[in-house]
């Protein structure tokens, strides 16, 4: 008896049916390379995971993309939205009861801008296991870490 296949590795436009609804798979590289997003397009709600932060952005981890990676999903997320302008996204773990809008992905692909072009610059957090060497930036909408190494 052969055995099933333990891993299946998603890609962008992977559908999971569900009855009624149906969720794609949007690839969204950045707090890691392998990323993902879950959309529903029929009701307008995306499901972001650790992809896109709430309250907190973590960019500084190991396998963390580099900041410029990141800002072109975000501007590839909000041309997509563009066209369901009321669409709701929820993000990770502690914020599962915070919906965002299309203005949220808006504003984060400006923080992301403004620590790229060095607008912005972060303070540097004490060296952990947990975070590396990382910078911390505050913003009333959230934190964000980032490794000042994979700003490109």
């Amino acid at each position: 008896m052969k055995h099933p296949e333990m891993f299946y590795l998603l890609e962008e436009g992977d559908v999971f049916h569900l009855g009624d609804r149906d969720l794609i798979v949007q690839e969204v590289p950045g707090h890691t390379l392998g990323s993902i997003g879950l959309l529903d397009e029929k009701n307008h709600v995306f499901f972001s995971g650790d992809g896109i932060g709430s309250n907190a952005i973590y960019q500084q981890l190991e396998y963390s993309t580099s900041l410029v990676v990141f800002r072109e999903t975000l501007k590839k997320l909000i041309k997509k939205f563009e066209a369901m302008p009321d669409v709701k996204i929820y993000t990770q773990h502690q914020s599962l009861k915070k919906v965002h809008d299309l203005t949220y992905l808006k504003k984060l692909c400006q923080i992301t801008d403004d620590l790229i072009t060095g607008k912005r610059k972060g303070i540097k957090l004490k060296h952990n296991a947990y975070i590396g060497s990382a910078m911390l930036v505050k913003w009333p909408i959230l934190i964000y870490q980032y490794d000042p190494q994979k700003i490109r």
